[in-house]
C-alpha cells in the first residue's frame, strides 16, 4: 500500500458627552481616539480485512500535521449520490482509501461506511451518468477516473478579436478505469445474496450480508467499457497511476471542507484591528485580570464608551474585553453575553445584559455611592432632556 499522500492545500447618552460623571477617570479621550496528510492507518488483522465503522466520535483531535480542527462533522452537500456526512479523520482512513481506489473486487458498504469514507476518495472519480431502473428499486451511478478527462465544452474560436485566456489542458485518456456505484434501499438483502451484477464471491456476499442485515447499502465495483462488472473473460481496467497522483490533481471534498474550516478557525483567531491606546489603553490593561463582571467593549463605539466611563466613575471592579463586533463569525464569548453579537455587553456569572442605557441603569442600582445623575431634581431632569436630545439628533 502506498504511503499517505501529501496535499497542496494545505456614559448616559449615545455619545461620549455626559451631564455628570463624577471623578475624572482619564478614559474618555483615549477611548474616543499542502501540507496536511492523512493520519496513519491503524493496523488490522489480515484475516478480518477492513473493520466495520463503529459509532464514531463527533469530535476528533488534530492530526500529526497540525490541522487544529475540532468539529467532527463537515456536512458536505449531497450531489449525484455522494455522501452527505463525513467524519474528520475516521479510523483506518488510509486503508479504506486504498481499498476504494484499487477496487480489486466489489466492495459492499453500509450507509454509515459510505457516508464516512466516500467523501475522502471522490477526488479520484468523475461522475458521468445516473441510471434509475424501471423494475428495480436501486440506482446506479457511473464514474470515470478523473485522469480519463473529457472533451472541452466549447469549440476553439478562431476569432482574432476574441480575448483568449491563458490556459493549459491536461492530457486526456491517461486512465481508463470506470466504476459503478449502486445504491440499494433498505431490505435489499435478496439482491445482495443473489449477487446479480455484483462481482463478489458467495462467501464475501454472506459476510457483507451479516454486516448490512436489512439496512440500506452501497456497492462499488469496477466495470469494463461496456458497463459489465465481472464474469468470464471480463477484465476491467486498472489505474495507470497511484493514489498520490489523484490527490495531486484534486483534493477530496472532505479534505477541502476541512481546509475551509481550518481557514475559518484561523480567521476567527485574528486579533481585533482596533485597540485602545494612550490613557484608554492603560486603563484597559489595568482591568485585564479576571473579575466577576465581564465588560465586552469596542474602543471606537460611543455606546461602549459611555458604559466604560460609568464603570470607572463608580469604581466597580470589572474585566475589560476588547471585542471587534464586525468580525465573522462572531466571537463565541460575545454571543453568550449578547446573542445579537453587539457591544456593549456585560456578563456577571450566568446573567448577561446588553444595550448601553439598560446597563447604565443596572450600574446605577448596583452602586449608588457615586451617582451618575445630579441629586437636585431639576438638574436631573435637565440631564434627561439633554440625553434625549443627543439620542434623537
Amino acid at each position: 500500500m502506498s504511503a499517505a499522500p501529501a496535499f497542496r492545500a494545505s456614559a448616559l447618552s449615545d455619545s461620549s458627552s455626559t451631564s455628570y460623571l463624577g471623578p475624572s477617570s482619564g478614559v474618555a479621550d483615549g477611548a474616543a481616539t499542502t501540507h496536511g496528510g492523512f493520519r496513519n492507518a491503524e493496523s488490522a488483522p489480515a484475516s478480518t480485512g477492513i473493520p466495520a465503522v463503529a459509532d464514531l466520535p463527533r469530535t476528533v483531535a488534530a492530526d500529526s500535521a497540525g490541522t487544529g480542527l475540532v468539529d467532527g462533522s463537515t456536512g458536505l452537500e449531497p450531489s449525484r449520490g455522494t455522501a452527505t456526512v463525513t467524519v474528520e479523520y475516521p479510523p483506518d482512513l488510509a486503508l479504506w482509501r486504498q481499498r476504494l481506489f484499487d477496487l480489486k473486487e466489489a466492495v459492499v458498504l453500509s450507509a454509515k461506511e459510505y457516508d464516512t469514507y466516500f467523501p475522502w476518495i471522490d477526488n479520484v472519480y468523475s461522475h458521468r451518468s445516473t441510471q434509475r431502473y424501471k423494475h428495480g428499486r436501486f440506482v446506479s451511478h457511473y464514474y470515470d477516473c478523473r485522469m480519463k478527462g473529457r472533451p472541452s465544452g466549447r469549440p476553439k474560436s478562431d476569432d482574432p478579436n476574441r480575448k483568449k485566456r491563458n490556459r493549459r489542458a491536461r492530457r486526456r485518456d491517461l486512465c481508463d478505469v470506470k466504476i459503478k456505484i449502486t445504491e440499494y434501499p433498505a431490505c435489499s438483502g435478496a439482491e445482495l445474496r443473489a449477487g446479480d451484477g455484483i462481482a463478489l464471491g458467495s462467501k464475501a456476499r454472506e459476510e457483507a450480508w451479516a454486516r448490512i442485515q436489512n439496512g440500506p447499502f452501497w456497492v462499488m465495483q469496477r466495470i469494463d467499457s461496456n458497463g459489465r462488472s465481472g464474469g468470464s473473460g471480463i477484465k476491467p481496467s486498472t489505474h495507470k497511476h497511484d493514489l498520490a497522483m489523484s490527490d495531486f490533481i484534486k483534493l477530496s471534498s472532505a479534505r477541502r471542507r476541512l481546509v475551509e474550516l481550518e481557514r475559518e478557525a484561523k480567521r476567527s483567531q485574528k486579533p481585533s484591528p482596533w485597540k485602545p491606546t494612550g490613557a484608554a489603553g492603560a486603563t484597559a490593561k489595568q482591568h485585564a485580570a479576571s473579575e466577576e463582571i465581564k465588560f465586552y467593549s469596542a474602543c471606537f463605539c460611543p455606546f461602549s464608551q459611555r458604559v466604560w466611563i460609568a464603570l470607572e466613575a463608580k469604581g466597580i471592579k470589572y474585566q475589560y474585553r476588547e471585542t471587534y463586533p464586525l468580525r465573522k463569525p462572531k466571537p463565541s464569548e460575545l454571543l453568550e453575553a449578547n446573542p445579537r453579537g453587539l457591544v456593549p455587553a456585560i456578563q456577571q456569572g450566568e446573567w448577561a445584559c446588553s444595550e448601553s442605557s439598560v446597563i447604565l441603569e443596572y450600574l446605577e442600582d448596583l452602586n449608588s455611592v457615586t451617582p451618575l445623575y445630579p441629586s437636585v431634581p431639576r438638574l436631573k431632569a435637565n440631564c434627561r432632556l439633554w440625553i434625549e436630545f443627543v439620542r434623537n439628533c
